[in-house]
C-alpha cells in the first residue's frame, strides 16, 4: 500500500462531511489531519494514488458525474517521436504521453509530481519494473533517442553543475539509492537532437525541468514489461485530462514497429445480473447494476439478459466479470448485504489428540505467544535476508505468483522464519524477552505438482539467546511429533558457522535450529541475538 496527502479545499464536487465516508465506502482507508487528508491506497488500484483520479472515482460513486467512452478520445497525430531501436537490453520498453495547455499553479504540479513517484515506487517496483519521467514539453527540441549509451554528462535535477553518469551513481542521491536498477553494460539515456533529458531510471535533466509555470507536459515512462510500460502511459493521458489537459500521443519506433502511445481504448466485458445476485446475495436487476456500475466509473448497456461493460482504461484491475461483480457489491454497500447461514455446513472443532493443539499448548505453557501469518511472501523476505540462494534441485521448485503488483507478495512461502523474523522486527520496543512460535503451511513445486506441508517455527529473542535455549525448546516438543531423531552439524547461511545444527528422521532432514548469523539479524533490522529453529511436522503420527 501507499500513502496519498492532498489538501481537503483542493476536493472537487465532494464536501469536507461526506469525503472521509465516501473515501471508506470505495474501499480506502481515509486519516484526517488538520486541513489535509491521507489516504491508503491498495496496491489493485494504482490509478488511485492519483489525487486527481481519486476525486474523480469519488464524483462518480457519488451520482455527480457520468462516465462516457468519448472520455479518452485522443488526437493521433504524434506531438514527439522516440526512436527507441537501440534501446538497452532490460529495459527496452518506452512509453510517452503529451498534456497541453496545462494550469500546474497552486498544488497540481505538487500532486502530478506524488503520483509518478508513488507509482515508480509501488506498481513500479522502487523504478526496476517502470519508471516515469516529467518533462516541459516546450524545452524538448527535435525528435528523441532512447538507446544504451556510454560515458556523457548533463545537468541533473537539483544540482548546479554537470555531472557524469558515473558521478551521479557514486555522489548524487538518487543516484545510490536506483543504482541497482541498470545494467553497467550501458546507461538508459533520452536525449532531444541537442541534449541529454535524462539518464534513466535515476534522474531527469534540469534543461526540460517542470515548474508551476510550465503549461505543456511530456510523460516517459520506461521499464522491462510493455504491458505495465504501456498501461502507465494510458494512466497518464486520463490524469493528463483529468487536470484539463489537451492529450497528444507519441510515436515510439523500436525493435517491433512502431506505435502510438497512449491508446485511450475502453474494453469491454460482460455481466449477467443473475450470476451477480446470486454472488452478492440480493436480487439485481439489468437496471440496478447498470446504476451500480456507473457508480464505479463504468459505462454500459443491456444486451439481452448480459450486460455489456465498457472498462476504462485506467483499470487495469479488471479481468473478468467477477472483478465487475466486485464493484457493484461494493457499490451496492457491504452494509446493505444481508448475511446468511452457509446451509449444511456443521461447525468445527480441535480434535483433543491433534498435534497442533498438542504442540501449541505445550509452547504456550512455555510462554510463547503464537503468531499467525500470511502465507505469500517476496523473494527477499524468503532468499536475499536469510542469505539463501533461490534454488532447488531436481524436480523441487517454488509456488510463484505470475503477476503480482505488490513487491511483498511474489511467492507462497517455503519457510515460515521470515515471518517470525519479521514479528520479532516490528515487536522491538515490547519488552524482552521475546518468544514467539507459530504453526503453519508452507508451499512448493514436487514432480511439476504444488504441495504444502506444515511445519513448526520457533523464535527466541533477548540479549543472551543461545544455542542452548532454543535446543531445551526443540526437546520439549520433539517428541510430540516423532520418535526417533538425531541431531548433527548444519551450515545454513541464515545461522552463524558453527552454531547451527539440524534435525534428521530416518536420514531425512526434517528440521534446521541455531543462533541466527549478525548479518540476518541486520537485513530484518533486529538488534538482539535470536536463536529458533523450523521443523517439519510429520503428515500422520510416526
Amino acid at each position: 500500500m501507499a500513502i496519498i496527502e492532498f489538501e481537503i479545499d483542493d476536493v472537487r464536487n465532494i464536501t469536507e462531511k461526506e469525503l472521509g465516508k465516501l473515501i471508506t465506502e470505495i474501499g480506502l482507508e481515509p486519516t484526517p489531519d488538520g486541513k489535509k487528508m491521507k489516504v491508503d491506497v491498495t496496491p489493485d488500484r494504482p490509478e488511485l494514488l492519483s489525487f486527481r483520479l481519486l476525486n474523480m472515482a469519488l464524483e462518480m460513486y457519488a451520482g455527480r458525474r457520468k462516465a462516457s467512452k468519448s472520455d479518452y478520445f485522443y488526437k493521433r497525430d504524434a506531438y514527439l517521436s522516440i526512436d527507441a531501436s537501440a534501446a538497452p537490453l532490460g529495459r527496452e520498453f518506452i512509453s510517452g504521453v503529451v498534456g497541453l495547455g496545462l494550469d500546474l499553479e497552486d498544488n497540481e504540479l505538487e500532486y502530478l509530481i506524488d503520483f509518478a513517484e508513488k507509482l515508480s515506487e509501488t506498481f513500479g517496483r522502487k523504478r526496476s519494473k517502470i519508471a516515469v519521467g516529467i518533462h516541459d514539453a516546450k524545452k524538448i527540441n527535435g525528435s528523441l533517442r532512447y538507446y544504451s549509451g556510454s560515458e556523457e554528462s548533463f545537468v541533473p535535477l537539483g544540482q548546479n553543475r554537470s555531472m557524469g553518469f558515473e558521478e551521479i551513481i557514486k555522489k548524487h542521491q538518487k543516484g545510490i539509492e536506483y543504482a541497482h536498477t541498470i545494467s553497467r553494460n550501458g546507461y538508459p539515456v533520452l536525449r532531444d537532437s541537442e541534449k541529454v533529458i535524462s539518464f534513466i531510471p535515476i534522474i531527469n535533466s534540469r534543461a526540460t525541468m517542470v515548474t508551476s509555470a510550465t503549461s505543456d507536459v511530456f510523460v516517459d515512462i520506461t521499464g522491462r514489461e510493455p504491458h505495465s510500460v504501456a498501461y502507465a502511459a494510458e494512466l497518464f493521458g486520463c490524469l493528463l485530462r483529468e487536470m484539463g489537459g489537451e492529450i497528444r500521443s507519441v510515436r515510439i519506433k523500436d525493435r517491433n514497429g512502431t506505435r502510438l502511445t497512449p491508446h485511450g481504448l475502453w474494453r469491454n466485458e460482460k455481466i449477467n445480473a443473475e450470476s451477480a445476485s446470486e454472488i452478492i446475495g440480493t436480487r439485481l436487476k439489468n437496471t440496478d447494476i447498470r446504476r451500480l456500475l456507473a457508480r464505479m466509473g463504468y459505462v454500459s448497456l443491456s444486451d439481452g439478459k448480459n450486460i455489456k461493460v465498457g472498462i476504462p482504461p485506467y483499470r487495469n484491475d479488471v479481468f473478468d466479470m467477477n472483478d465487475l461483480i466486485e464493484d457493484v457489491a461494493i457499490a451496492y454497500g457491504y452494509g446493505n448485504i444481508k448475511p446468511a447461514r452457509v446451509q449444511n455446513s456443521p461447525y468445527g472443532a480441535l480434535r483433543d489428540d491433534s498435534t497442533y493443539l498438542k504442540v501449541s499448548m505445550r509452547l504456550v505453557g512455555a510462554g510463547f505467544n503464537e503468531a499467525i501469518n500470511q502465507y505469500l511472501s517476496s523473494i527477499d523476505s524468503q532468499f536475499s535476508k536469510m542469505g539463501r540462494k533461490m534454488e532447488k534441485n531436481g524436480d523441487e521448485g517454488l509456488v510463484m505468483l505470475d503477476y503480482s503488483k505488490n513487491s511483498n507478495f511474489q511467492m507462497l512461502r517455503d519457510s515460515l522464519l521470515p515471518s517470525l523474523l519479521s514479528n520479532l522486527a516490528s515487536s522491538a520496543n515490547d519488552q524482552m524477552p521475546h518468544r514467539l512460535f507459530e504453526y503453519g503451511k508452507a508451499f512448493g513445486v514436487k514432480n511439476g505438482e504444488a504441495v504444502e506441508w506444515e511445519s513448526v517455527c520457533i523464535a527466541i529473542s533477548h540479549s543472551k539467546a543461545n544455542l542452548s535455549e532454543i535446543r531445551g525448546t526443540i526437546d520439549q516438543i520433539i517428541g510430540l511429533l516423532y520418535k526417533e531423531v538425531t541431531i548433527d552439524r548444519f551450515d545454513d547461511p541464515a545461522f552463524i558457522k558453527g552454531r547451527c545444527g539440524a534435525l534428521f528422521y530416518k536420514s531425512n532432514r526434517i528440521g534446521v535450529f541455531g543462533e541466527l548469523h549478525p548479518e540476518t539479524l541486520r537485513k530484518f533490522k533486529i538488534d538482539e541475538p535470536v536463536s529458533c529453529c523450523e521443523i517439519l511436522v510429520p503428515s500422520e503420527k510416526k
